[in-house]
């Protein structure tokens, strides 16, 4: 292993790749830190209690439904911003269930003012996007919420579980992946012209997309960047941001703000097809986002999975060279009908990348889980586009 990652070096500084020295430095790092995370106490991820049956009583009984009461917790894991969720069940009659359970819903509960937050957002979004007549074709792909609870500080929400698989699990050949993606890229579309308006981006609108998650970055503690070089950073990502939006006129709609492979559920139709099914975790989807924004988040996920690149990876790369690869093209500007498609535009995928991996990291940064917010996840996913921005690397 250490011959082989010698090697790597060695290619990286003789190919002269910008930065390569520290971007090799930094996808090292963060390769062993993968590795060894599972093994480190410090680097596993907290996993919620099981409740008991009694625990489960006071919100199984607001969902009006007589059977909730056979479900027990079947397992659990850990939802955005510090959010926990709890996988509802029975005992699968005809034994064809996975592991002999049958999944009927998902409880999400938050204990901490930032994990309630988002729990409220999202069953705020839900409430507003389901009464919106003009989205009647895209309900189906929306969660159900069977109950809402709200006691001593602690938010509980239910929603019923939707029949499907995992699009991380599903989507690993290239040919199912694209199906998938696209497929995606076309709700999250419809979603947006449907519910968008031509509008000129203002400064109330530039403050609460870039002013204000840039500032959360400003005192990001466990940065390696000196208060003076980040702050001097921030100010040009900020200006050169300001350069592109404002004033522009933009077709402003909802989005989902977090749309990655992990929230995506798909069903099979034969051969390489498949359908999606359902998108979850509407906790950050806004109503004035501008066109291009969700579909964006998705090819960066999608490159960080097929990469095992981290988000400043990534972001990094694009910034240097703003351009999709054929595929990611293909899908990207497939549910659009307009030939000035952003995706096609170097300075609009520059400023489109630059305000995904802002929201991102801003949003992240909020995470009381700091194994999930390390030094090294500051310095990979922050620091590391920051330094681009700082040194004019890619002209954001």
């Amino acid at each position: 292993m250490l011959v082989v990652t010698c090697g790597i070096g060695v290619v990286a500084l003789v190919s002269n790749r910008r930065h390569s020295l520290h971007d090799w430095s930094l996808a090292l790092a963060h390769s062993l830190s993968r590795l060894a995370g599972p093994l480190l106490p410090s680097g596993r991820r907290h996993v919620a209690v099981l409740p008991g049956e009694t625990d489960l009583v006071p919100v199984l009984g607001l969902t009006g439904t007589p059977d909730a009461f056979r479900w027990q917790a079947l397992s659990s894991g850990q939802g955005p911003e510090g959010t926990a969720i709890i996988y509802l069940g029975d005992h699968a009659d005809d034994g064809r269930a996975e592991h002999g359970f049958d999944t009927h819903a998902i409880l999400r509960s938050a204990r901490d003012p930032v994990a309630a937050a988002y729990l409220e957002r999202m069953i705020d979004n839900l409430d507003l996007l389901r009464a919106d007549p003009r989205l009647e074709g895209l309900l189906p792909l929306l969660p159900s919420l069977l109950a809402v609870r709200r006691a001593d500080g602690i938010v509980e929400c239910m929603e019923s579980m939707v029949a499907g698989e995992d699009g991380n699990a599903l989507l690993q050949t290239p040919m199912r992946l694209q199906f998938g993606l696209a497929e995606a890229a076309r709700a999250m579309a419809l979603l947006h012209d449907q519910t968008s308006s031509l509008q000129a981006i203002d400064e109330i609108w530039f403050r609460e997309w870039v002013e204000r998650p840039a500032a959360q970055l400003l005192h990001l503690k466990g940065s390696l960047m000196s208060p003076a070089r980040r702050k001097q950073a921030l100010e040009m990502f900020v200006a050169a941001q300001r350069r592109y939006w404002l004033e522009r006129d933009e077709r402003l709609g909802w989005c989902h703000g977090d749309l990655q492979l992990r929230n995506l559920r798909f069903s099979r139709t034969g051969g390489a097809g498949v359908r999606l099914a359902s998108i979850l975790e509407w906790g950050n989807a806004r109503s004035n986002a501008p066109g291009g924004f969700d579909s964006c988040g998705l090819a960066i996920a999608a490159r960080m999975s097929a990469s095992t690149e981290p988000l400043g990876g990534v972001v990094a790369d694009l910034l240097w060279e703003p351009a999709w690869h054929v595929d990611e093209r293909t899908w990207l500007s497939g549910a659009a009908d307009d030939d000035r498609h952003w995706s096609r535009d170097t300075e609009a995928i520059r400023a489109m990348v630059g305000l995904v991996w802002l929201h991102q990291v801003s949003e992240r940064s909020r995470d009381r889980n700091r194994s999930e917010v390390s030094r090294l996840w500051i310095v990979s996913n922050v620091d590391r586009v920051l330094r681009i921005v700082s040194s004019n690397g890619g002209a954001i």
